[in-house]
């Protein structure tokens, strides 16, 4: 876990600043800050378009009393490319537009799914009662598990 923790908060944006730098050196200045507004711009249009198609069907599942797992991990997707598209950076900028495509998010929505599974472990347990038979038609019988509420009332004459 420290790894991947290593790897997503080090590694990645010194590759992408790395590729900023390199894209700087190559091009000229104008062309790339250009790259990084534009896709910071086509970044949050696409995001909002497939965030809309997203939440208007989280409203649809939700209308036919279903719950919208599988909508709400594509929101969770969609967020995280509007995210990395805001962010500068050639990694960060295709790992976004990636996740705007509906055919990775299926994959990743999948995988999630799988990995919740996994991780998630339902129980049940059944509890039975034998209050009709402790107080049959019969006599009431009180053993040490029958608890009985009461209230007090002092009446004075």
């Amino acid at each position: 876990m420290l790894t991947r923790l290593f790897l997503l908060f080090v590694l990645v944006p010194t590759a992408d600043l790395v590729l900023l730098w390199i894209l700087f050196i190559t091009l000229p200045w104008y062309v790339s800050l250009l790259w990084i507004v534009v896709t910071a711009l086509l970044g949050s249009f696409f995001a909002r378009q497939q965030g809309a198609k997203v939440l208007s069907e989280i409203r649809q599942e939700m209308q036919r009393n279903l719950i919208p797992a599988n909508s709400l991990v594509d929101g969770v997707l969609v967020f995280t490319a509007g995210i990395l598209l805001i962010t500068p950076g050639v990694l960060t900028d295709l790992a976004g537009f990636a996740l705007l495509l509906p055919r990775v998010r299926r994959v990743l929505r999948q995988q999630a799914m799988e990995y919740f599974k996994r991780k998630i472990k339902v129980e049940t347990v059944n509890f039975t009662s034998s209050f009709s038979s402790n107080f049959g038609p019969n006599r009431p019988h009180f053993d040490d598990t029958t608890v009985v509420e009461g209230e007090i009332v002092d009446r004075k004459p």
